[in-house]
């Protein structure tokens, strides 16, 4: 009997013994690495959407046109159409400028001039049947028109209070937003020349730019009409839109002005406001 009872115990302490070690074996953890995430791509290039023009164009990577088309070779006129690639940097990969430009994804477009003055059908719209712009350096004509705007007057673009102010850290926050209602009068904070007016710039909603000099640019964001077309020359104060929330979640303006690319603080463009 004590035999037996010597058995069991042992072979109880076996089992017992099993289970500790198959349990122990189910604990044990592999050594975990931390990996980073590599940096994210830098955008070399851009395929030209439907309805952008090389000023969208240049708004939107915060390059001026002039370096936009200087990276695309700059020495002759070029047109740009729906679907074709343009670099957005100076490059050296063995492939032509000629080349470059004349990729595409789709080139069944008609080509025309930025300079030529679209008609009624060209104010935007939720869809565009062209994007075509002349890639060309100013002419000496443009200069010396542009010379009038270098000393350029400004006034508030609209009437309404401002709920956002510039922050140079936030990317959403690279002008400034005036609240009012809809339908309220958007006019034009200095004189110079309408550059875009469509709705391809996500983001955006209806968007004007206008040219002020070679290097200053304005923009009118979220409209909800668009009184102005490309090309047209306005004064300070004319009436270039209507308020709205395109693309937004609540009726703004939201003003831009860039130099030289560069995102600045529209309030010190602005007289200051009595109150």
């Amino acid at each position: 009997m004590k035999k037996l009872n010597g058995c069991l115990v042992n072979f109880l302490l076996i089992i017992f013994g099993l289970s500790i070690t198959g349990c122990g074996g189910t604990t044990r953890l592999a050594p975990v690495t931390e990996v980073s995430q590599p940096p994210p791509d830098t955008i070399d290039y851009h395929y030209v959407d439907a309805g952008e023009t090389i000023y969208s164009i240049a708004w939107r990577y915060g390059l001026t046109v002039q370096e936009l088309i200087n990276a695309n070779g700059g020495k002759q006129p070029r047109t740009i159409h729906e679907g074709q690639k343009l670099w957005l940097v100076n490059h050296d990969n063995g492939v032509s400028e000629e080349a470059a430009l004349n990729e595409s994804i789709d080139s069944s477009t008609t080509q025309a001039s930025l300079n030529s003055t679209p008609s009624n059908d060209n104010l935007p719209s939720s869809s565009s049947t062209s994007t075509d712009a002349t890639l060309n350096s100013p002419s000496p004509s443009e200069h010396t028109e542009q010379s009038n705007y270098q000393e350029a007057v400004w006034d508030w673009p609209a009437v309404g209070p401002l709920i956002s102010s510039f922050n140079t850290t936030n990317r959403q926050r690279q002008g400034i937003d005036i609240g009012g209602e809809f339908g309220d009068s958007i006019s034009a904070a200095a004189a110079g020349t309408v550059v875009y007016a469509g709705s391809a710039l996500k983001g955006y909603g209806n968007l004007i730019i206008i040219k002020h000099s070679e290097d200053v640019l304005s923009a009118y964001g979220h409209n909800r009409q668009l009184l102005v077309e490309e090309g047209q020359e306005v004064q300070l104060g004319q009436p270039i839109a209507e308020m709205g929330n395109s693309d937004a979640t609540r009726v703004k303006l939201h003003f831009e002005i860039r130099n030289q690319g560069s995102p600045v603080d529209p309030l010190s463009y602005l007289p200051r406001r009595e109150g």
